[in-house]
């Protein structure tokens, strides 16, 4: 943030015109820091400059103010003195403390991240004193280059590559329509119909021609206990209730009834595991099918590896970052938490875990615009735009565009994501037990020693 933006911000949008008075340069101050990222200013000044701000309020009311008995900029200054002297008298102290207190932070480079609290006012005969409280982005050092993580990433074993190629076998089921009754394992097809939640009310809706396995985890565990022992053409219903911290806000905490009809009962038959089974999976033999499966599940082991590194990443990076953030950004994170668990984008959680999650992210929030600006790392507008058409209309771009609020918010936020690609890609990666993808399950695994890969 610039200076002259911060300056700008400080008082809420208002442009302020400063017109440092004559000996203002006189500023006498010393800094505190009560915390990481709360400072306090103590200035003082000459209590002339309150005079002489008084003065010059004067002067100016009277020209401005309409009393009656006097033409508009006419007014005395005695009357104006009388009338409103203890208001203005406020009102020039306040315009001292404040030009002060902007002009002591230009001359120590300090960018401010909140609106000063200004306290403790004292007038003696000679001198006017104050406090400026606010927060700021703390100041300290990170090691962020070169950063050690350990993952939890299985080795590949061959009972892993028998799993893929049930996997493939199932694709490859044929099912047969029995008489009997159903049993685990059996593929099942039915209706059933419960309430859905519509505008805060319950509704009824149906679902027909459902097909799953039963015994998967496909239905709730409370559909393969009912339904096994059933023949087509049943009726069951099934009860269940969903816990109030449900995923899907709109059931969590209610007993919902489902009435089922079972349509079909199919008896699943696999296709051996042979040469023949590995020819119809379009290879020549089973061996070169197992080796498919094996790069099937690194290819998963790779994506799995790149879904979870950036945020192992970040979260060694904020454990090893002690300090307080500023609490305006822990604030905004709570009020983030609370909006997404009221709006059912998150399960419920207590006031205590909301909190130390908003302190969570506002530790990495301060820490990632640090390494940001260490690293003079830049948004281009072409960067922005290509990242804004993915999600918004060409109108709606060039709205972003001419909201300075807005861009500059999203620039911050696109330089965080680029400091974190830069945490990662020069991380340190290790593995609880290394990923070889060519192990068997009779062989001993390598060393368990942490192996490292940049």
């Amino acid at each position: 943030m610039s200076n002259h933006k911060a300056y700008r911000w400080l008082y809420g949008g208002e442009v302020i015109a400063l017109q440092i008075l004559k000996g203002m340069s006189e500023i006498a101050s010393t800094l505190e820091s009560p915390s990481d990222s709360e400072r306090t200013l103590k200035i003082s000044v000459s209590s002339s400059l309150v005079a002489k701000k008084e003065k010059e309020l004067l002067s100016r009311y009277s020209k401005e103010v309409s009393i009656d008995g006097f033409r508009k900029g006419k007014v005395p200054i005695s009357v104006i003195k009388k009338r409103f002297g203890d208001a203005l008298k406020e009102e020039a102290v306040e315009g001292v403390c404040r030009d002060a207190y902007i002009e002591t932070i230009r001359g120590k480079g300090i960018v401010p991240l909140t609106r000063a609290q200004i306290g403790n006012i004292k007038q003696a005969e000679d001198t006017l004193s104050f406090t400026a409280s606010f927060e700021v982005i703390p100041d300290m050092d990170i090691d962020y280059k070169g950063i050690t993580v350990e993952l939890p990433i299985p080795s590949i074993t061959d009972k892993d590559i028998d799993r893929v190629i049930e996997e493939m076998r199932i694709s490859y089921a044929t099912y047969i329509p029995v008489v009997r009754v159903s049993a685990p394992g059996d593929y099942l097809v039915i209706d059933y119909n419960y309430l859905k939640e519509e505008r805060g009310l319950l509704r009824p809706d149906t679902v027909t021609k459902f097909g799953f396995v039963l015994g998967s985890n496909v239905v709730p565990d409370e559909f393969n206990k009912k339904l096994v022992g059933r023949r087509p053409g049943e009726n069951v219903e099934v009860n269940i209730r969903y816990p109030l911290d449900y995923k899907e806000s709109s059931i969590a905490g209610r007993e919902i009834s489902y009435k089922i009809m079972v349509n079909e009962v199919k008896e699943v038959k696999l296709p051996p595991v042979d040469d023949e089974f590995a020819k119809i999976c379009g290879f020549q033999n089973i061996e070169e099918l197992r080796e498919h499966a094996r790069k099937t599940l690194s290819e998963r082991v790779d994506a799995q590896i790149k879904e979870i590194l950036p945020g192992v990443v970040l979260n060694k990076l904020v454990e090893q970052c002690q300090f307080d953030p500023p609490k305006v950004f822990v604030d905004i994170a709570y009020e983030d938490w609370q909006d997404d668990v009221k709006n059912g984008r998150v399960n419920s959680m207590d006031e205590k875990e909301m909190r130390e999650r908003a302190i969570w992210d506002a530790k990495a929030k301060v820490i990632l615009s640090m390494i940001a600006d260490k690293e003079n790392l830049t948004v281009t507008d072409e960067e922005l735009k290509e990242i804004l058409k993915k999600s918004l209309s060409p109108a709606e771009v060039k709205t972003v565009f001419k909201d300075t609020d807005r861009r500059d918010y999203i620039n911050a936020y696109l330089r965080r994501g680029k400091a974190l690609d830069l945490v990662v890609k020069n991380a340190k990666v290790g593995y609880a037990e290394k990923v070889d993808r060519h192990k068997t399950d009779d062989q001993k695994p390598e060393s368990s020693k942490l192996i490292l890969s940049h």
